[in-house]
C-alpha cells in the first residue's frame, strides 16, 4: 500500500467523520466534489513516483487542514516511505528449459511472466535444476509437506497455484483457498527452503482462481511498483 493510497483513504475517512451531521445530499455532494477532483486529468491518475503523486498528496494535505485535522507526524501531514519502480523481463524475452528429451523456449509473455521487486539493475539466476514440488506447501497443521525429503537449495522450484483443497474438498479448507494457496506464501516458503527462485504453474482448470489471465500477463509486462525496504531479499519468480 503506497502513501498515495493511504492518503486518499485517510481523506475519505476524515471526510466521513466531518460530514456526519450533514444531510445525505450534502454528504454525497461533498464526496463527489473531491472524488471528481482527484479523478480528473489534472491529477494524471495519481501515479506514484511522478509529479502527479506530489500534486495529489499536497491536495489531500490541504483538505486535511480545511477539515481541521492536526498533523500526526510532528508538524507534517507526511511520513516518508520507500517505494520502488521496476520493469522486469527476461533476456531475449524468453526462458529456455532443457531436459533429456530436448529443449523448449518459454516466450514472454505468451508462455511465462517474470517480475522482481529487487532494487538492482539485473537479477542473475544461475543455470540450475528445476524441481517440481507439488503446491510448494509445508503445512504441518494439515499434515502436508511438499518439501519433505526434497533438496531445493540453489534450484528453481516449480509449484502449482492454489492449495490441495481446490482438487479435493476433503483437504485443507476445501474450495475456500487458504493463504498456502497464494503466490506470496509460495515465494516465502521457497526462500525458507533455500531455493534460487520459484515459478508458479497455472492451468485452465483453475483459471477462475488464477491470477494469470490475459490482463495479468499484460500488466506484468509493464512497470511495477511496490514499497521498498527489505523486498530486495525476497525470493521472486
Amino acid at each position: 500500500m503506497n502513501k498515495n493510497f493511504i492518503s486518499v483513504f485517510l481523506l475519505m475517512l476524515a471526510m466521513g467523520v466531518s460530514v456526519m451531521a450533514q444531510s445525505y445530499e450534502e454528504d454525497l455532494a461533498f464526496f463527489k466534489e473531491r472524488v471528481k477532483t482527484l479523478g480528473s486529468d489534472e491529477f494524471g491518475g495519481r501515479k506514484p513516483l511522478t509529479e502527479y503523486e506530489t500534486k495529489t498528496i499536497h491536495y489531500i494535505a490541504d483538505e486535511f487542514k480545511k477539515l481541521g485535522l492536526q498533523p500526526a507526524n510532528g508538524d507534517s501531514y507526511f511520513q516518508p516511505v520507500k517505494e520502488i519502480s521496476t520493469f522486469t523481463r527476461p533476456v531475449k524475452d524468453k526462458i529456455t528449459v532443457k531436459c533429456a528429451k530436448g529443449s523448449m523456449d518459454l516466450k514472454f509473455s505468451d508462455d511465462i511472466v517474470v517480475w522482481t521487486n529487487r532494487g538492482t539493475e539485473q537479477v542473475v539466476i544461475p543455470t540450475t535444476d528445476y524441481v517440481f514440488c507439488g503446491f510448494g506447501i509445508n503445512a504441518p497443521e494439515y499434515g502436508w509437506n511438499d518439501y519433505a525429503n526434497v533438496d531445493v537449495k540453489g534450484k528453481i522450484v516449480i509449484a502449482m497455484v492454489n492449495d490441495p483443497g481446490f482438487y479435493d474438498t476433503s483437504l485443507f479448507r476445501g474450495k475456500n483457498m487458504t493463504y498456502y494457496g497464494r503466490w506470496t506464501y509460495k515465494f516465502e516458503e521457497a526462500q525458507r527452503q533455500g531455493a534460487a527462485g520459484l515459478l508458479v504453474l497455472h492451468n485452465e482448470a483453475d483459471k477462475y482462481r488464477s491470477l494469470l489471465g490475459d490482463n495479468e500477463c499484460g500488466s506484468f509486462g509493464h512497470e511495477g511498483m511496490a514499497l521498498g525496504g527489505g523486498l530486495q531479499e525476497n525470493v521472486r519468480p
